[in-house]
């Protein structure tokens, strides 16, 4: 059996939780910067420092990386009903399927900032889109590194149905992750 504290939350997913709070405040005022930019600006996203107007992102391609990042949402809460089950089999399947869909969405990602015809240093916008989309992949790439460590102990059998409580720690954290992206979807893509 886990340790847990007098209110029956692990240590670990306790610190996890104290974590995520933490990187909600960072997002947030992420967030608020946007708006305040946004707000204060005569034109949004305005004009780059060449006097150019910036290029409008896909709604559509990222729409679809939108839908990788939260399928991979569902199989990462899917493997954590398995190991429930003491399914450790199918849960380390599932989890071998969340790392494959978050690989696919930071690749995603990296290709649209291959293909984005403005630059970091093109003006407010462009410095809040690379800003919240940068630190939003960083996160990403550190929740597939946690995944990974997860699926190689799933691979060595070392969850099960009593004693999960890493694969369900790094499991709130990957949920963190994809409703940030949503929140980063809907602010950059959707109401830009």
């Amino acid at each position: 059996m886990e340790r847990t504290n007098e209110e029956g939350v692990e240590p670990g997913v306790l610190g996890l939780m104290v974590f995520v709070a933490s990187e909600v405040m960072f997002f947030a005022a992420l967030f608020a910067a946007y708006f305040t930019f946004k707000g204060n600006a005569p034109a949004w996203p305005g004009l780059n420092v060449r006097g150019e107007p910036i290029e409008k992102l896909s709604v559509s391609y990222a729409g679809g990386l939108t839908v990788i990042l939260v399928s991979s949402s569902i199989t990462m809460q899917a493997a954590i009903f398995a190991i429930r089950r003491n399914w450790a089999r199918i849960a380390t399947g599932l989890v071998a399927l969340t790392v494959l869909l978050g690989v696919i969405f930071v690749s995603g990602q990296a290709r649209e900032w291959k293909h984005l015809q403005f630059k970091l240093r093109d003006g407010v916008y462009p410095s809040l889109f690379y800003t919240i989309t940068g630190f939003h992949g960083l996160h990403v790439i550190g929740g597939l590194v946690a995944l990974t460590f997860v699926l190689t102990k799933a691979v060595g059998g070392r969850f099960s149905a009593e004693k999960h409580t890493m694969m369900e720690a790094v499991s709130f954290y990957w949920h963190f992750v994809d409703v940030v992206w949503i929140g980063v979807f809907t602010t950059l893509y959707v109401i830009s």
